[in-house]
């Protein structure tokens, strides 16, 4: 149901005015999240999984497939071109989340004039056992309605499977849901059932509605269940052989849709099998081809690799003492409390002979070249 999910906040929110999505999310469904959402060719996805990189320029990261991201563009439905992101993460599971948040606020601001909400979206995808249980989360919450940091409401999903690695809800929290840490900052919560796509599509619907309006925080907690198990290596049915055998017996969410259309008349039985087989073929096509010497894929699509090389950072000292001015510089009309302004001046003799630049003093000089070269941020848009 994430993937019907998923593109339906990128529709709704495009028609709402957005030009970029961007996704944050842990393992649990990336790789279909970027092949079916990203558009990153299954070809390349299924080389990877083989050590196979050659779409890559460089991959001196050396770094899993489970924590790559990824860029893409997508024309949608009602004809908008919307940039989607996925940012790469690390095992940490929710450490991403500051980060989307920084992303989103940066490319707001790029946006135009001001800061335009509206524009940039940011999905943040969690884990239902990492969602309480990793503090970084409400740290994040807390920032969500402050000045310095909003971006205009983040869009929340718990993937919840119901089990955190081998670990049961009875033994990971001590609230019911998953979700009740997000009671704290006030924001709507819709718990739905995996198995009902149609259910799972309105409420990511109402989640863009109430972004939109009101420009605040909405939560969607997920309840399905994982198939399989933590990873490649994980064998579930140790930890947990009794949810495993009800999940062995369970139809898949796509027998569940299938099965769902074939009964209201919409399509036959034998439909839902051409389709089914359509896609495996498609699939054992892109996996075959992904064995191949050189890959056959000729896409557009913007391949993200690492930088290569070491850029230069270093400021010369003519350039550090004109920026020291600068920052000691302000209108008449200003007046600093005369105890700062006493602290400030020492900051000028420090960048002569007597030297003594402290920390704070070496992180404005930074931040001042940065600024002036361009690199994070155009000067005229600094506020």
């Amino acid at each position: 149901a994430l993937v019907p999910m998923l593109d339906t906040a990128i529709e709704e929110s495009a028609a709402a005015g957005a030009r970029h999505i961007a996704i944050s999310m842990a393992h649990r469904g990336r790789i279909n999240v970027l092949a079916h959402i990203l558009g990153k060719p299954i070809e390349h996805i299924f080389g990877e999984f083989q050590g196979r990189h050659d779409h890559l320029e460089d991959i001196s990261t050396g770094d899993v497939k489970y924590h790559l991201g990824f860029e893409n563009e997508r024309v949608t439905k009602g004809g908008r071109t919307v940039q989607l992101s996925l940012v790469p993460n690390p095992s940490h599971l929710e450490i991403v989340n500051p980060i989307l948040q920084g992303y989103a606020r940066a490319h707001q601001r790029q946006a135009g004039a001001g800061r335009d909400t509206k524009s940039v979206v940011p999905i943040c995808i969690h884990g239902d056992a990492a969602f309480p249980g990793e503090g970084i989360v409400a740290e994040t919450f807390n920032l969500a309605n402050l000045r310095a940091t909003t971006v205009g409401g983040t869009l929340h999903i718990i993937v919840n499977n119901q089990v955190g690695y081998t670990t049961d809800p009875a033994d990971a929290r001590s609230t019911r849901f998953a979700s009740d840490l997000a009671k704290g900052f006030e924001m709507p919560i819709i718990h739905v059932n995996a198995d009902d796509a149609e259910a799972c599509v309105i409420a990511i619907r109402i989640g863009v509605a109430y972004r939109t309006q009101f420009g605040r925080d909405f939560l969607v907690d997920l309840v399905g269940y994982r198939r399989h198990g933590h990873n490649e290596g994980d064998e579930p049915s140790y930890t947990q052989p009794l949810l495993y055998d009800l999940i062995k017996a369970h139809p898949t969410p796509r027998q569940v849709w299938g099965a769902r259309l074939v009964r209201e008349g919409i399509v036959t039985a034998a439909d839902v099998d051409a389709a089914d087989a359509k896609v495996a073929a498609n699939f054992q096509a892109q996996f075959d081809a992904s064995k191949a010497e050189v890959s056959t894929h000729t896409s557009d699509y913007p391949a993200v690799a690492p930088s290569v090389g070491t850029p230069a950072t270093a400021v010369d000292a003519a350039s550090l003492t004109a920026l020291n001015t600068a920052l000691l510089t302000w209108p008449g009309t200003f007046h600093a409390h005369p105890r700062l302004a006493k602290q400030l001046e020492r900051r000028r003799d420090a960048m002569g002979d007597a030297g003594g630049i402290d920390w704070g003093h070496a992180e404005s000089l930074a931040f001042a070249s940065i600024l002036v070269d361009g690199t994070s941020i155009d000067r005229k848009s600094v506020v």
